[in-house]
């Protein structure tokens, strides 16, 4: 298959910003951000759109899997949240369930789509096994994988603003970036802490 093509879901959105995770990596966080909370924008709102935002990127090619269905849609979706809920798990929230337990009600087991190989050096490597939508999940988790090994999975974040959770690599000399735009989403988070104090601050007031 052709390289694969990364681009944000919103040209002018959080990514265009920040940089984006390097080499393979960038493939699994645009997978995540396909859908855009913030603004509304589903990238995937039906398989048909599915099946070309992976052919477009060379993860599937129109001509070796059955057109994706309803249920396809749904397993990708969950994917997506899944990752996104392990960025979240692995830079410490475990609130709420594993995402490692959706992640195999997802893809299944790992070793239904991959398989390990080493090369002539004796490193070892993930290689997928399987075919169609299980390929895809299969890529996602090995290159997961791999940046779990060389460090930069530990740079991936999620915008603090619950209503965004946008996944962006934080290049930051200390790691301490929390919004995925600070003049979005931290001004938003901001102005409605500022709303809220002030209301509360009205409701203590004595009536007159």
């Amino acid at each position: 298959m052709a390289q694969p093509i990364v681009t944000p879901v919103r040209p002018d959105g959080p990514d265009s910003k920040r940089p984006l995770a390097p080499g393979e990596l960038a493939l699994v966080q645009a997978f995540i951000n396909s859908v855009d909370r913030e603004e509304g924008i589903e990238e995937w709102p039906t398989p048909a759109h599915l099946e070309r935002w992976l052919a477009d990127r060379a993860l599937i090619a129109p001509d070796d899997t059955a057109r994706l269905d309803d249920d396809d849609l749904a397993r990708a979706i969950a994917m997506r949240e899944a990752l996104r809920d392990l960025i979240a798990w692995s830079n410490g929230d475990r609130s709420g369930t594993s995402p490692v337990e959706r992640l195999h009600a997802a893809a299944g087991e790992p070793g239904r789509l991959l398989r390990a190989e080493a090369d002539a050096g004796g490193r070892l490597t993930l290689v997928p096994v399987a075919a169609g939508l299980d390929r895809v999940f299969a890529q996602m988790l090995a290159i997961v994988a791999r940046a779990q090994v060389d460090g930069t999975w530990a740079r991936m974040r999620l915008c603090r603003n619950p209503g965004c959770r946008w996944a962006f690599y934080d290049a930051s000399k200390n790691r301490s970036s929390v919004w995925c735009d600070m003049a979005m989403c931290g001004s938003r988070h901001k102005a409605r802490v500022y709303r809220a104090r002030h209301r509360t601050s009205d409701e203590r007031q004595p009536e007159r």
